[in-house]
């Protein structure tokens, strides 16, 4: 009879062991990384995956869109007991939902990939229902403050404990909300400023995705890109010398963004590189030199220049001749 594909893997490893291809650590480590993608003997209940997605998202969909047909016309004119055990209400049942489908804990092994992704997102939105419950208990001038701290440190929590895009993506919201919030309570309104905190938001997130401290390590990159756009874009429209200043981070954030894909290989690292490319040095130019048709035409002749290195470039490696 056939082995099993978890056993056959298991012999094969040891195989690799024995030839002295790997160490018996490696081995093991090759074996736990491998194991989850070989089908096991149960396989018709995988089946059950993309049903319960389906359920989970239609059924979350329809009872937070019904919620919200009820309550947002409404919301302003609700006692504040009213908003809070609805908001409260909400938070619990979502957490409980994650928590059910994602079952976290004891982990022995990781869910199925719908399982996960329901439960990812369950907490995305169980990060958003905590957000409002704690705006609805600050005060009015903390509100968004509060919300986005509480949400933040949810949806940290939440991936943690179920990992998965939404989530993550919801910490990385959570973090622009709260940051922009405290700046705002600060008194902080210089642009050069509010483009420097937001600058180092974006590369800490870009360095959670490039040094691997998050699994998905290029929506982390893309989220710390994406920030530092925003950071780059709002000091390039300012004075002349922000707007100097946004073109350097934007420089920075496009070098930073082809030097994670280059280490990682996770293309979407090269979508704010390339959007930042596209969209600050124009506007920071078009600022200082007080003109869009004299911009346009130093950044394309920039682009030209660095087309015509790369293809120098390529020519010359095609017809080296062979070592």
């Amino acid at each position: 009879m056939t082995a099993p594909p978890a056993e056959r893997l298991t012999h094969a490893a040891q195989g690799l062991v024995e030839d002295g291809t790997l160490t018996p650590r490696q081995a093991a480590q090759v074996v736990e990384r491998l194991r989850p993608l070989v089908p096991g003997p149960a396989a018709p209940a995988k089946a059950k995956g993309p049903l319960v997605e389906f359920a989970g998202y239609l059924g979350g969909a329809l009872f937070l869109g019904g919620i919200s047909l009820i309550v947002v016309p409404t919301w302003d004119g609700l006692a504040y007991p009213a908003r809070l055990g609805l908001a409260a209400a909400v938070t619990v049942i979502l957490v409980a939902a994650a928590v059910l489908i994602g079952r976290p804990w004891p982990r022995a092994e990781e869910p199925p990939a719908a399982q996960a992704r329901l439960a990812s997102t369950l907490g995305a939105l169980a990060a958003g229902a905590a957000a409002t419950t704690a705006a609805v208990l600050a005060p009015d001038d903390l509100e968004l403050l509060i919300g986005s701290v509480v949400g933040l440190a949810v949806a940290a929590g939440g991936y943690v404990a179920l990992r998965g895009v939404p989530v993550l993506v919801a910490g990385g919201v959570a973090s622009v909300l709260g940051l922009g919030a405290a700046l705002d309570q600060a008194g902080v309104s210089e642009q050069g400023a509010l483009a420097t905190a937001f600058a180092l938001l974006g590369a800490g997130w870009l360095g959670l995705g490039v040094a691997g401290l998050v699994r998905e390590r290029g929506v982390a990159g893309l989220l710390g890109g994406l920030i530092g756009l925003g950071a780059g874009e709002a000091a390039s429209v300012d004075s002349d010398a922000t707007a100097l200043y946004g073109l350097a981070l934007g420089v920075l954030f496009m070098a930073a963004g082809f030097g994670g894909y280059l280490a990682t290989r996770r293309w979407p690292l090269l979508v704010p590189a390339v959007l930042t490319a596209l969209i600050v040095p124009p506007s920071a130019l078009a600022n200082v030199l007080e003109s869009g048709l004299a911009a346009g035409a130093a950044v394309a002749a920039v682009g030209a220049a660095i087309l015509a290195a790369g293809g120098v470039a390529l020519l010359t490696r095609r017809t080296a001749p062979p070592r």
